[in-house]
């Protein structure tokens, strides 16, 4: 629909989709977008991932047993997280020579973070 009026990239920040959204979170506590990235966008994103797990930056997610206190509380089961992830600056070509898709994704993040404020 909003591809009509050259809006396809951004229908999200759109009044209407704005309250959906929101309405989705306040009721469910989460939201499924589709099309937030259009298809080469994803794709540009996924390349970049890929490189740096190749590359052997990623690591596995950790647990946090939040009744202990900072020694001995992160662990890992790979059977209840099995996700790899990482730490970067994305605005760093040094910190992340990949390209720009991740940090344009989380420009478009921080603009929907925003809409809903």
């Amino acid at each position: 629909r909003y591809a009509l009026v050259d809006r396809e990239e951004w229908w999200w920040v759109m009044d209407d989709s704005v309250d959906h959204i929101a309405g989705s979170l306040e009721k469910n506590h989460f939201v499924f977008m589709d099309n937030f990235l259009l298809e080469p966008q994803a794709m540009a994103v996924a390349n970049e991932v890929k490189q740096c797990h190749k590359e052997g930056r990623l690591r596995p997610g950790i647990l946090i047993n939040g009744k202990k206190k900072s020694d001995g509380a992160e662990y890992l089961q790979q059977a209840v997280r099995g996700d790899e992830c990482g730490w970067f600056d994305c605005t760093s070509d040094k910190d992340w020579p990949y390209g720009r898709a991740v940090d344009s994704h989380l420009t478009k993040l921080g603009t929907l973070v925003s809409e809903l404020a």
